[in-house]
């Protein structure tokens, strides 16, 4: 073996400093931390059986790293970590069972379709089936998107916490078309969609375009969004009801997917 070849003790045969060791140790501290949920640096410690100092020294390059926050000497994994494998795991689960619905979506509706989450103060699409004609709008998947703006991402935010409504309200809301939701407008549009469960926008995210939204619920609890949109000069109101209509059966059939998953 080469001298470059690290040890398992974190040393490497030339006697110096291995990465690799510390590397590994870096991951056993961050697991403890994401089992536990929170912890302090003597907590680890006493827990790896590693020092103190080198604890320390091991969670503030995975803090520098963005993998943890810490508060009040707690360390935690990071809501920024913690919100990216939320939508990993989100992807992975929904693009195998989500498909099939939304290919259905797509033949009855000749609309594009797709399946929204949220993890923290916006929402994601994990996956989307294109209409053939090429002409649907595109929503980038996997990256951070408003919630109140479009019929999929606003069912999301109407049945996130009320905590959660009020700092995306008091956050600000970027407006996008004249038709994007002002506040008082997203309240009673909120309030709305809670109670029949489907949102209906006008070219509020993507000028021009329609969209139909409804919820997925698992054990009561709201796990995606799954919808539809197209250009608005196909996607007349007769289209919106027909829409609904096939949104239901596909929410109803991702609810028994992801039950059983």
């Amino acid at each position: 073996m080469s001298g470059e070849t690290a040890g398992l003790d974190g040393v490497g045969s030339d006697g110096g400093p291995s990465a690799d060791g510390a590397f590994a140790r870096g991951l056993r501290v961050f697991r403890v931390i994401a089992e536990r949920g929170s912890a302090n640096v003597a907590a680890i410690a006493a827990d790896l059986g590693l020092p103190v100092s080198t604890v320390y020294r091991l969670a503030r390059t995975l803090r520098e790293a963005g993998l943890v926050s810490v508060r009040d000497n707690e360390y935690r994994v990071s809501r920024t970590f913690a919100n990216i494998a939320t939508v990993r795991l989100h992807h992975d689960v929904l693009s195998h069972a989500a498909r099939p619905a939304l290919e259905r979506l797509v033949d009855e509706t000749g609309a594009t379709s797709n399946v929204l989450v949220r993890s923290g103060l916006s929402a994601y699409c994990v996956h989307e089936v294109e209409a053939e004609r090429g002409e649907g709008p595109r929503l980038p998947i996997g990256e951070p998107m408003a919630l109140h703006a479009g019929a999929e991402h606003r069912v999301l935010l109407a049945f996130a916490p009320a905590p959660l409504i009020d700092a995306v309200i008091g956050g600000g809301l970027p407006s996008y078309t004249t038709t994007t939701p002002n506040a008082p407008a997203l309240r009673t549009s909120l309030d709305a969609i809670r109670q029949r469960r489907l949102a209906v926008s006008h070219g509020e995210y993507l000028p021009g375009v329609v969209a139909v939204g409804v919820p997925v619920f698992v054990q009561h609890r709201v796990v995606c969004s799954v919808g539809v949109a197209g250009p608005a000069e196909r996607c007349s109101n007769d289209w919106v009801r027909r829409s609904l209509s096939a949104l239901a059966t596909a929410s109803l059939a991702l609810s028994d997917l992801l039950a059983s998953a």
